[in-house]
């Protein structure tokens, strides 16, 4: 970040900083040493998320704004929480999801969030840009959730049901 204008008080600390990122030219506003504008989307969890992955999607939505990188990487901890949760073993999470013997679409869907956050954390895989990074973890975080709809909410909506027939 590269310090464009700065308003000072009377003992001189900064109040109000406008900063221009170096690699996009996007300007930011801080105020009192925090991040204020422009504000970035955050996508709310599903209600059936798991209460340990929902920890660290939450987490990812706090900074991916600041740092989408952080954010998938914390996006694909949930996804292995989420796997996990679900019955998922193994030693990896790719063991974990293959493990599980979801329907293909889903399957596929847990190796596209896990391929992202793996390259979020190791920069090797799909070779982030800094451009797009943004707009992946937006795309990791829909993606989480609808894992989480195909597995736990369908799961949920069908015992609803069951329970309902029960008591006709």
């Amino acid at each position: 970040m590269r310090k464009q204008q700065v308003l000072t008080s009377e003992n001189d600390q900064d109040k109000v900083v406008v900063l221009q990122c170096v690699h996009c030219r996007k300007f930011n506003l801080w105020v009192d040493g925090k991040y204020v504008w422009p504000e970035f989307p955050t996508i709310k969890p599903s209600p059936y998320l798991p209460s340990d992955a929902l920890h660290a999607f939450t987490e990812a939505q706090k900074v991916i704004g600041r740092s989408p990188q952080c954010a998938c990487a914390m996006l694909r901890l949930a996804l292995e929480r989420l796997v996990v949760s679900l019955g998922g073993k193994g030693v990896n999470l790719k063991q974990k999801i293959c493990s599980l013997n979801l329907h293909p679409d889903i399957e596929k869907m847990c190796h596209a969030c896990r391929a992202v956050g793996n390259d979020a954390v190791h920069e090797s895989l799909l070779f982030m840009q800094r451009d797009d990074s943004l707009d992946r973890a937006i795309r990791l975080s829909k993606f989480v959730n609808w894992i989480t709809e195909r597995t736990y909410a369908a799961n949920a909506v069908a015992e609803d049901i069951l329970k309902d027939a029960e008591n006709i």
